[in-house]
């Protein structure tokens, strides 16, 4: 389903239509699930928040005014009742020999630390330690990595000022980093995540995960974006070609010297070139101080001798000279 649509399915609705609704729930209750998911880090609190989120859905849909804002709307109910959740998990008391148990437990868990993240693989090991990202930084990372949600509508969900996102981000991120050093360092293996930026880890990461997680259903394809691969890869692909261009360029530029060079040198004798290379580079061992510039100010002289090919080039071949000069050269 495209976004365009939704403002009409969303009147549809207003105006009592049953199957608009099991249409728009059919849309999006995949990708709103995973959402719960990584939000509340439990399949059961996230089936109830997804739940109570399109119940109040339906209950409150007459209510909104402007049906091209409905996606945000609805991701705000479902942030919020999420929110809500996170609270009353935070608020429940429990006692303190409770609590004793459960700092035990958690350090039996830790005690085989990170066996069990061995065997998973890194971009396991990266959605777990996201989840122990604290709650109110964990939101607009999913919204930007998972979602593909412009800053303003993130802003728009979380009910927040865009610099308050840009913040939380960055600092989500940072938390992040924290984590996967202090894995890093307990474990004493590197993950490999490190050599691309974090937002493209966490894409990857979390794109993949929700494909395994809750199937390659169509719907869910074509709610969630899947530009981000082919515009890195075609960005990849012109930088590769720029690259390899002004590599050729550069090449050709340093024909051209050549040739002019040799155009210059026109009228030299083999012999004078020879006593020339000979006077700047006696052996093998002078031409390996040379600067690349004093190289390439030789090249000239060593194309006339290698054109000729006479027996003034055969004594450079002989002790080794011009195969070190090719060499030094490349």
């Amino acid at each position: 389903m495209k976004r365009d649509d939704l403002p009409r399915l969303i009147e549809a609705i207003q105006g009592g239509n049953n199957e608009a609704f099991a249409q728009l729930y059919h849309e999006f209750h995949l990708a709103f699930f995973y959402m719960a998911y990584k939000l509340t880090n439990n399949e059961a609190d996230a089936h109830d928040a997804v739940q109570d989120t399109f119940i109040n859905i339906r209950k409150h849909i007459g209510d909104l005014k402007n049906p091209n804002v409905a996606i945000v709307w609805m991701k705000r109910i479902l942030f919020n009742r999420c929110k809500n959740m996170f609270r009353k998990q935070r608020d429940i008391y429990v006692e303190e020999s409770v609590l004793s148990a459960m700092e035990v437990a958690d350090e039996r868990e830790e005690a085989m630390p990170y066996e069990m993240m061995r065997r998973q693989s890194e971009r396991e090991v990266v959605l777990r330690l996201l989840a122990r990202i604290p709650y109110l930084y964990r939101e607009p990372l999913i919204l930007k990595y998972y979602d593909d949600a412009k800053m303003s509508e993130i802003a728009r969900v979380l009910e927040i000022p865009e610099g308050t996102v840009k913040s939380r981000l960055r600092t989500g991120k940072k938390l992040l980093r924290e984590q996967i050093a202090i894995y890093e360092r307990d474990t004493q293996e590197r993950v490999s995540f490190h050599v691309f930026p974090l937002g493209w880890c966490l894409y990857f990461c979390l794109h993949k995960e929700a494909a395994q997680f809750i199937g390659k259903q169509p719907h869910y394809q074509a709610y969630v974006s899947n530009h981000f691969f082919p515009i890195v890869l075609g960005g990849m692909v012109s930088l590769c070609v720029v690259v390899a261009g002004a590599a050729w360029g550069q090449e050709m530029q340093n024909r051209a010297k050549m040739q002019e060079s040799i155009h210059h040198l026109t009228g030299v004798s083999d012999q004078s070139a020879y006593f020339y290379l000979r006077r700047k580079a006696h052996c093998v061992k002078d031409l390996n101080v040379l600067t690349a510039e004093e190289l390439l100010a030789l090249r000239p002289y060593v194309e006339q001798l290698k054109t000729s090919n006479g027996p003034f080039y055969a004594l450079l071949e002989r002790e080794g000279w011009v195969v070190v000069f090719e060499d030094l050269i490349k």
